[in-house]
């Protein structure tokens, strides 16, 4: 995410939610490590607790990008939506 010196967080978890997080990280092509820090991430994103005003940024326009186009608005294809 960064090229800052990454610190070290050590954390046990319970076997089932360790393969759940292995299993989601697979499906995004990320490494263990990289997963729980999105998620980390989301989570303070959701909680109004700023980690970076680069990630803040980023994070602004990939929830812009997945917002639902409304009836009315134009697709960037030139089509309308249903």
């Amino acid at each position: 995410m960064s090229s800052a010196k990454t610190a070290t967080l050590m954390l046990r978890l319970d076997p089932a939610v360790k393969r759940g997080l292995q299993a989601i990280a697979a499906r995004e092509h990320r490494s263990l490590s990289s997963m729980i820090e999105v998620l980390i991430r989301d989570g303070c994103r959701r909680h109004g607790v700023i980690v970076s005003a680069i990630s803040v940024a980023v994070d602004q326009r990939v929830a812009e990008l997945e917002t639902p186009y409304s009836q009315s608005e134009q697709l960037p294809s030139g089509r309308f939506s249903k």
